[in-house]
């Protein structure tokens, strides 16, 4: 398993294929970067997990926002 294509942006077999539930496309840009050059600063590794968590824990946020989205096309 490779972890991106660069010809294909989330090509199956692929760690982004697998972890991409991005809801944009600035999103999945953000997690590609990380993916090919991840943190080494303590302080930034733990800032991104708690981001993590706090998402994971307020799933009414993702709601949230898929709602703006539905707006924004109307």
């Amino acid at each position: 398993m490779t972890l991106t294509e660069e010809e294909t942006y989330c090509k199956p077999g692929t760690l982004l294929h697998y972890v991409d539930h991005c809801r944009t496309q600035q999103g999945r840009k953000l997690l590609h970067k990380w993916l090919d050059c991840p943190p080494s600063a303590l302080q930034e590794i733990l800032q991104r997990q708690k981001a993590i968590c706090e998402l994971v824990e307020n799933k009414d946020a993702l709601k949230y926002h898929d709602r703006m989205i539905a707006f924004e096309k109307l």
